[in-house]
């Protein structure tokens, strides 16, 4: 999916947009929070939720797991708009940090 963010010209730019505009119009800024932090966070408690349901990753609060699972992709996402140049390290760095979770919560 990070490949897909960060190669999609419409997803590229829906992001830049929301990020500039979030500033100067309060719809583009509830549109920019629920896009960056809260969906994501949102969504991912509820994959965690069930993953521990069912075992795959040890119990913990889902909410604060989803939170810190998303933010550091989220941070190297929006390195690669400002700096497309790094976009190859910072998958790098996404596949490391993805390898890091699961052998931290993984069972």
């Amino acid at each position: 999916m990070v490949n897909i963010t960060v190669h999609d010209e419409k997803i590229i730019m829906t992001r830049k947009v929301l990020t500039l505009e979030q500033f100067r119009d309060d719809r583009a800024r509830e549109l920019a929070t629920k896009h960056f932090l809260t969906g994501l966070t949102e969504m991912f408690t509820h994959i965690f939720a069930g993953m521990m349901d069912k075992g795959l990753i040890r119990r913990d609060d889902p909410a604060m797991l989803a939170f810190a699972y998303t933010t550091p992709i989220s941070a190297l996402i929006h390195l690669c708009d400002r700096e497309p140049e790094k976009t190859e390290e910072a998958i790098t760095r996404v596949e490391a940090f993805c390898r890091h979770f699961v052998r931290t919560y993984g069972m």
